[in-house]
């Protein structure tokens, strides 16, 4: 037999044995992308199936629709469509984005994040949740412009609301912005004067960094808006104590006790650990 008739048989069942192996990996990536396909639906059907056994339970489905998300196999847009469409009338839409913002944020994935709390601050600007969520994004990625324009807007639309005010300064002193913080706190006190709450949240933040006297102002003036706010004392007996006054705190902090029980307790706290 000559060497030419050897090879071609040889060569015949490469051919073939080649042919056969393409055959079976197209086999294989059609079956990969038939259940990458069929995968929403399954998954789907499983949420429906719970959704169908915690009813009238919406927190339930929630907390599965939240937990479903943060697993990377799933389809996030189809599932939020999805939940949306069972859950709208029951579950307000911004706890929804605020949960899906975090497991975005978890992933890694900021940019959708910022999307989707940025049209949430749009359509609820006095949400302080929403302010917090975003503000951690635009300070950890130093986005000082996007954060006063943040604050802008809430202050705008929230004008008045001593919540926003002292979230908003809080969001800038932990992104050691402690002048904004300041600017944002007074800009509160002035657009309602008489806002007790503000001002000792102004005299604590103050007092933060050791502007006694400036604090002690704020305090007063607390009192002075409403003098049955327990805090407002118990804040001025710290001060006082902090500055070393001891007798002028425990006049404060006696106050204090007498409006409010729950102060009481806390000023006998202090009074025991002093002591020992």
């Amino acid at each position: 037999m000559k060497q030419g008739q050897i090879k071609k048989p040889f060569v015949s069942i490469v051919c073939i044995i080649f042919f056969l192996l393409l055959i079976v990996l197209f086999i294989n990536e059609e079956s990969e992308k038939s259940n990458k396909t069929t995968q929403i639906p399954i998954q789907q059907k499983k949420i429906i199936t719970f959704s169908k056994e915690m009813k009238p339970a919406p927190e339930r489905g929630y907390q599965i629709y939240i937990d479903l998300l943060s697993r990377r196999t799933f389809n996030r847009g189809d599932l939020m469509t999805f939940f949306h469409e069972e859950y709208v009338n029951e579950i307000p839409d911004e706890r929804i984005n605020l949960e899906v913002s975090k497991v975005y944020c978890s992933n890694g994935d900021y940019d959708s994040a910022r999307k989707l709390l940025e049209k949430e601050l749009w359509d609820n600007p006095c949400n302080t949740e929403v302010q917090n969520e975003l503000g951690n994004i635009y300070c950890s990625h130093n986005e000082q412009a996007n954060l006063h324009r943040m604050a802008s807007i809430s202050i705008a639309q929230c004008k008045g609301d001593a919540r926003v005010y002292t979230n908003l300064s809080h969001i800038f002193n932990s992104c050691d912005d402690f002048e904004q913080g300041k600017k944002i706190l007074e800009a509160g006190i002035e657009s309602n004067p008489t806002e007790y709450h503000l001002r000792y949240v102004f005299g604590d933040y103050l007092m933060a960094r050791g502007l006694f006297q400036e604090s002690e102002s704020e305090f007063l003036k607390a009192i002075e808006c409403n003098e049955n706010d327990a805090a407002g004392y118990f804040n001025l007996g710290e001060l006082y104590e902090k500055t070393g006054r001891t007798e002028k705190a425990q006049e404060y902090y006696s106050i204090a006790a007498q409006i409010s029980p729950d102060y009481a307790e806390i000023v006998q706290d202090l009074i025991s650990n002093r002591d020992k």
